[in-house]
């Protein structure tokens, strides 16, 4: 992808100067550190961190995808992911986490920890098959091909927690993919 890179760097840059984060409040997981764990420690570290009424802003800009439901809690029978950096590659052992995608399953859980300190959040994802915002008609898109691998956290049950006292912003439904339009490949994830 060649978007992510720069979209990034303007959301940090927002962040800092228009709405005046402190730096140390800004993470920012890029390439190789925005592995699967990664993603999930930097998810728990903000859980610990975050306090009451607090604002929270989690931006995720790289690829999305699916991948075979095992748990049946969704109706097209397939879970929406991130792809993780190294996901899916020969980069880390096949039973590895950071092979895998995260799943929507997941995103929801670490939501959860979260939304019980605050209920000021907000997370975008700028990715195919996250929600209902498209971005462009250039042909290059941030999906790849459905992962037809069992997940090993698949058949693990994400609970029903009460998500939705935020706000979610994606780039397209869970069924789309989005459109490329950018100029330096990287997958970050900010929050």
């Amino acid at each position: 992808l060649d978007g992510p890179n720069n979209d990034i760097n303007l959301i940090q840059e927002t962040l800092l100067d228009r709405f005046q984060f402190q730096e140390e409040n800004v993470e920012v997981l890029m390439n190789g550190s925005a592995t699967h764990n990664n993603i999930e420690k930097a998810f728990r570290r903000l859980a610990q961190k975050v306090m009451p009424d607090d604002f929270v802003y989690i931006h995720y800009c790289g690829h999305g995808s699916l991948t075979e439901d095992l748990n049946g809690d969704e109706r097209n029978h397939l879970d929406q992911t991130w792809v993780s950096y190294g996901a899916r590659s020969s980069l880390f052992p096949k039973d590895d986490l950071d092979n895998f995608d995260i799943l929507d399953d997941e995103i929801y859980s670490w939501l959860y920890e979260i939304e019980l300190k605050t209920t000021h959040i907000v997370l975008v994802s700028d990715s195919c098959h996250s929600g209902t915002i498209t971005r462009g008609n250039t042909p290059k898109h941030r999906a790849i091909p459905v992962d037809l691998r069992p997940h090993p956290l698949g058949r693990k049950l994400a609970g029903h927690f009460e998500i939705g006292k935020g706000y979610h912003v994606s780039a397209c439904r869970d069924d789309e993919t989005a459109v490329e339009s950018g100029r330096t490949e990287s997958r970050r994830f900010i929050y």
